[in-house]
Order: structure tokens, then sequence, then C-alpha cells
């Protein structure tokens, strides 16, 4: 955008002269603090200051090969899960941060010994390998109380596939299924319509 100077006309030409380059100065300087403005918020600030951010905010466990977002939403919950570490809330809250669901069942849930637990992960077009597993230990460890014992992480994994629809004018509406007591039937139109989904999900028990 032009500069024009505010000095009066009047005025000689070289004071008009620094007082555009002085505008302009001031113009770059506001860009520039603009950025500064977004470089503290993990879900505003360029990627390549995210390592920056995570040590800032001291985050546990820093994995360069995470998901751009899983990034950014562990930097952002990091502050409450140092209030809340050790605690159930912790370990689910981090793999919500990483886009997964966990649910743990305590010891007297499933008649295990005092203080064990087991975890139920569910990940969802997210490839199992080895150095994944590392890697979701490795939170739990960090998470759980320190008298905890994990007894076994089971991760199941879901990857989605595209659903087919076809139909196809067949003169009239037939229902197989038996309704549920409360609810109604009601049949529209004159097609048969066919669905069908392709999907696969892996379930993965980790002995710990």
């Amino acid at each position: 955008m032009e500069q024009t100077s505010l000095i009066p006309s009047f005025e000689s030409k070289e004071l008009h002269s620094t007082d555009l380059v002085a505008a302009g100065v001031v113009s770059k300087l506001n860009d520039e603090i603009q950025a500064i403005k977004t470089l503290a918020n993990p879900l505003t600030c360029e990627v390549k200051y995210l390592p920056f951010l995570a040590h800032a905010f001291k985050v546990d466990f820093w994995d360069e090969s995470l998901d751009e977002n899983d990034k950014r939403n562990l930097i952002q919950s990091s502050i409450l899960l140092h209030q809340r570490k050790g605690t159930i809330w912790a370990i689910e809250k981090v793999f919500e941060a990483l886009n997964m669901k966990a649910v743990v069942k305590e010891w007297f849930d499933y008649a295990g010994e005092p203080y064990h637990f087991k975890i139920d992960l569910s990940l969802e077009d997210k490839e199992i390998t080895p150095g994944r597993i590392t890697q979701l230990t490795k939170y739990i460890d960090i998470y759980k109380n320190v008298r905890s014992v994990l007894d076994e992480l089971i991760i199941s994994y879901l990857q989605k596939q595209k659903i087919n629809i076809a139909s196809g004018g067949v003169g009239e509406v037939s229902c197989n299924s038996e309704m549920l007591e409360g609810y109604e039937s009601i049949s529209v139109g004159t097609q048969k319509i066919n669905l069908g989904a392709v999907g696969e999900v892996s379930s993965y028990a980790v002995q710990i």
C-alpha cells in the first residue's frame, strides 16, 4: 500500500521524504509484531516454531514424527496435563490430544491385582508400528500414577473405507427387519436401496 505523508504541504520535500521512510519502518514493525502475537499460541504459530513452543510449555514427550495437529494439541494441553499428572484423566486426555480414544479399566473393574490397570485404545487411520506402540506406552508411563502398573494395552485400529451406494427401481419396498418397540416402520417410494460398507477393524493386545 502506498504511503502518504501527513506533514503539511508547505514543509520541505526532505521532511516529507523522511516521514515516508519512517512510515514504512513502522509498517514493517507492525507486521513483525503480528507474527510475535501468534508465536505463543500453539494453534496459530508457524510450524517451524512448534519445537521451541513445546520446550517453553514443557511438553513431557516430543516426537517429530507426530502429525502437525497432534503436536499443536499436545502443546495446548501440556499445562493441564502437568497439573493432573498421575490421574486417569491425564492418560485419557493425552490420547485425546493425539486424536485417539482411551478407556482405562482399573484393577477392581476386572478383578485384577491392586493398583493394576488396563487400557483399551482406539486408533483411526493411524498405522500401527513397533515405534508407535513404544510411543504410546511412553505416554502411559509418563502420565500414570507412579505406583500403578499397566497389565495390558489393547489397541483397536479402525481403517475407514468408502461406502458404496447403489439404487434401482424394483416396483415395491419390503422390510424384513424387526422394529424395536415404540418405533414405527415407514416406507416411502418405490426404490430398493442397497448399502454396503467395506472396512477393517484390527485389534492388538500388547502385554506389558
